[in-house]
């Protein structure tokens, strides 16, 4: 078997592609027209199907597919290509489409104009930041997720049917565990598995240069809860001893900085507004340097968390007011609000202060309920003066 099982797997059709729900509901639609009208840009992680959905999605058009690398596209390739094709619509896939220049992407939008090709391009870049706003305004963006365990576990079944492959429990857990949502990088991972007949913990553990140091798969998910909780309850030492313990048993870092980031909001808040920004800078200083460097900002900003003030209140604020909109509450928008106010709208920055009292919601609603902690303590303050006016 010379082809890589990740090409021996890839999806045909719709039927076989696995993950990104919303995705597929969302564009549903345009595999009922005969026209696509506008090109698509598809961002998220690596191994997520950006690539495959694109080619599935060709085939579903019956598109002639050209296929592109940022790296190496050349608008005099581009339109050699163009030129040897008589099949039409033609779809273009750019992959890594965020390493076009600004030349390059402005090149591009009159054949998408014309109609002439629809682009689809793949990125795990956010096109907000590195496509321009002409180019992203002829294009529908959608956002990949990480898949699964659900979703991942379809795959490796699949892989281990094709293999004929018998895998125990805890290495299976591992194997998914391991792959962070990435099936490219699963499908790889039982691909350096493929001459065992049976398939356990160890060997994947051996195999993959995974340093096994949790005693069972499932710790991973019960240390890392242990870390969150110790944050939350302010005990730095156990919050260091929890990190130690997960950077030791071969813990992914960037997993352990998205959880802070999402603690940072969760549950400090605006209580300490910068906690979200350090949680974030960690996040990109992790993953520049990695490890072992990566320890450092990691207990950093641990320490912040653990000693920055507590607050729940954003937390419970847009949980309210979701399921207030999820039981049906749709409230008109005020005239003068609108994007063609039909009324006298008033601007604050002409009174006093910054500040006029007017109605921005027809029914007066309290979502969000400051503590009197750290920064939120100021928040509640300056509620409460408004209210006075």
């Amino acid at each position: 078997m010379n082809e890589p099982l990740t090409c021996i797997l890839r999806p045909q059709d719709m039927r076989d592609f696995v993950g990104q729900k919303d995705v597929r509901d969302a564009l549903s639609y345009l595999l009922k027209i005969e026209r696509i009208p506008f090109s698509l840009i598809f961002f998220g992680p690596p191994g997520t199907g950006k690539t495959a959905y694109a080619h599935i999605f060709a085939r579903a058009h019956r598109c002639f597919l050209l296929s592109m690398n940022a790296a190496d596209f050349t608008l005099g390739n581009l339109r050699k290509n163009l030129k040897t094709i008589e099949e039409r619509p033609i779809l273009l896939l750019i992959d890594e489409i965020h390493r076009l220049n600004r030349i390059q992407q402005e090149a591009l939008l009159p054949l998408m104009e014309k109609g002439e090709i629809v682009v689809v391009g793949t990125s795990t870049e956010n096109p907000s930041f590195t496509l321009t706003k002409a180019f992203r305004s002829r294009s529908l963006i959608y956002e990949f997720k990480p898949l699964s365990f659900d979703e991942l576990s379809i795959i490796l079944n699949r892989a281990l049917i094709f293999l004929k492959k018998r895998i125990d429990d805890e290495a299976k857990k591992l194997l998914l565990y391991s792959a962070c949502g990435d099936g490219r990088r699963l499908l790889n991972s039982v691909e350096l598995l493929k001459n065992k007949e049976y398939i356990t913990k160890d060997e994947v553990g051996r195999l993959l240069g995974v340093s096994i140091k949790y005693d069972r798969v499932e710790e991973h998910y019960d240390i890392i809860s242990a870390f969150i909780k110790s944050i939350r309850g302010s005990d730095v030492d156990a919050s260091l001893y929890w990190l130690a313990r997960m950077l030791k048993g071969g813990e992914d870092p960037l997993f352990i900085a998205r959880r802070l980031i999402v603690l940072s909001s969760e549950d400090i808040g605006n209580a300490d507004p910068q906690a979200l920004s350090v949680a974030v800078d960690t996040y990109k200083a992790v993953e520049a340097i990695g490890l072992p460097e990566g320890r450092i900002p990691l207990a950093q900003c641990t320490i912040y968390l653990s000693t920055a003030p507590k607050s729940n209140a954003s937390y419970k604020a847009v949980e309210r007011a979701l399921k207030d909109v999820e039981e049906g509450l749709m409230m008109e928008v005020p005239s003068h609000l609108k994007s063609i106010p039909r009324s006298h709208y008033l601007y604050p920055h002409d009174f006093d202060k910054g500040y006029v009292k007017q109605t921005y919601i027809p029914q007066k609603i309290n979502y969000y309920i400051p503590t009197d902690r750290g920064y939120e303590r100021k928040i509640r303050e300056f509620l409460r003066m408004l209210n006075e006016y």
